[in-house]
């Protein structure tokens, strides 16, 4: 018999691809047996191999053994889902299911405890804050001061709420997480001891949930991202600009899901740049090399190389539309770099075009 993986996810997105999608699931879950896709399953209508057929997954490469349930939809961007899956997990589902929505962002927490597993990727616990799974049937004591079994499971969000239920709920004080287990052997020599006669074997357990880099997340946008940017550069090589701009664009959405301050956002917003700058739009230019510039200072410090080629692009574009004050601000902050590094080419470059930008200022203000 199979061991199940209990799944709840959370799956933020654009409102109108949850739209179809909440739609699919429901178009699906209300069919009857005559009318499912694939005939001699002994699922219902939630199986996940229909979700499968319907996106044109290969049955046999995906994991279908199992069903969802539980469909809520939480806000216009963010939808719930659980799903009970034979042996692991149906990351290759929900990664089909993300190829299809591309602004699908999911958030998971699963536990299959005969294997002990109990993981979530909720590093900020926006929707799954539970760090401890606590649960046990154990002898309290009721209103006559009687012994009785009480059955528990709790998902506390922390070592000092693992500490305040057990003190409290299970009229048990400790002071560590550390002494449950010294509980739980206590409560089986008392068993043996004959004390707690009318609870048959009584437990207590403690598991830590595993918070794991959010890998099927925010990795899974950062391939996507990846391949739009090389997607994206072969068309700037046919000087297809256009072509190139709609991908780079579609890459920043990807990379914004990893935090508004991150390299990979700093160098998408610089690549947007320059190809508005070989579109002829100066003014989107220097908008998004400025944004570039705001990033990389943010993510790496002050004169660093990312930043320095912020400024020299910013000032190149400053330089041909005349705008020599400014050129010469932006020459001057990649210099810095430049020196600090020692490189010759670069420096004797931007030199050269300060010279240049001072001379011409110079001759405005005779």
């Amino acid at each position: 018999m199979a061991n199940y993986v209990f799944s709840n996810y959370v799956i933020e997105g654009k409102k109108a691809e949850l739209d179809e999608f909440e739609s699919l699931l429901k178009r699906l879950e209300s069919m009857e047996e005559k009318d499912f896709p694939v005939k001699d399953i002994s699922s219902g209508s939630r199986w996940l191999g229909f979700i499968v057929n319907e996106l044109g997954g290969d049955l046999d490469q995906y994991n279908c053994k199992g069903e969802w349930s539980g469909l809520e939809r939480r806000s216009d961007d963010a939808l719930a889902l659980d799903v009970d899956s034979a042996w692991w997990p149906p990351e290759d589902l929900m990664d089909l299911i993300a190829d299809e929505w591309p602004s699908f962002n999911y958030y998971f927490y699963r536990e299959e405890p005969g294997s002990e597993m109990f993981e979530t990727n909720d590093v900020d616990g926006k929707y799954f804050p539970r760090r401890y799974r606590l649960c046990g049937y154990i002898p309290i004591k009721n209103e006559e001061g009687e012994m009785e079994g009480v059955a528990f499971e709790e998902y506390p969000t922390s070592e000092e709420d693992v500490i305040n239920y057990v003190s409290t709920n299970l009229q048990h004080p400790i002071e560590s997480i550390d002494e449950i287990d010294g509980w739980n052997k206590q409560l089986e020599e008392n068993t043996d001891d004959g004390l707690y006669d009318d609870v048959q074997n009584p437990y207590i357990y403690i598991d830590e949930i595993d918070v794991l880099c959010p890998v099927s997340t925010m990795n899974m946008h950062s391939v996507r991202a990846s391949k739009l940017r090389s997607d994206a550069f072969e068309f700037m090589k046919q000087c297809k600009f256009d072509k190139a701009l709609e991908l780079l664009l579609e890459a920043l959405e990807y990379d914004l899901r990893l935090g508004e301050i991150h390299p990979d956002v700093g160098d998408d917003y610089h690549n947007i740049g320059s190809t508005y700058f070989n579109l002829g739009d100066r003014e989107k230019a220097i908008e998004y090399l400025l944004k570039a510039l705001e990033v990389h200072d943010k993510v790496y410090g002050p004169d660093n190389e990312a930043s320095a080629f912020d400024c020299k692009d910013i000032a190149h574009i400053y330089f041909r539309e005349f705008e020599s004050a400014k050129a010469l601000e932006y020459y001057k902050k990649a210099l810095v770099y430049y020196q600090e590094e020692g490189e010759p080419d670069e420096i004797e470059q931007i030199q050269k075009r300060i010279k240049e930008c001072e001379l011409d200022l110079d001759f405005d203000n005779e």
